[in-house]
């Protein structure tokens, strides 16, 4: 991640395929922002797993040292998307490497 930044636009609308629902391009931005997570966890050796259920929305769980899996949700509150892994825990899911590295020492 070496001092990469990466911006993200929460207002760009991935409902733009046909037929495809506002809340299906909510759930895709999710699917987006975790998955991108997810690689960054990779490259800090931590293992993450993205789960996306038939009736449900994705959610990444980050294998914890001692084997737990931290669940981690991609959430839209107030017009940003913040990454939730517990009732007081998240950080805003603003694409760089501090926040891959705040979730990687949370998974403890």
């Amino acid at each position: 991640m070496s001092g990469e930044h990466h911006t993200f636009a929460p207002s760009t609308p991935f409902a733009s395929s046909p037929g495809g629902t506002a809340s299906e391009g909510r759930s895709q931005q999710r699917y987006a922002l975790l998955a991108w997570l997810a690689w960054g966890l990779h490259r800090l050796d931590r293992t993450a797993m993205l789960v996306v259920r038939s009736r449900g929305e994705p959610v990444l769980y980050v294998v914890c040292v001692d084997g737990r899996k931290m669940p981690v949700l991609a959430v839209q509150h107030g017009g940003n998307w913040l990454f939730v892994w517990g009732p007081h825990s998240g950080i805003r899911a603003d694409w760089t490497p501090a926040t891959v590295r705040a979730i990687a020492r949370a998974a403890v």
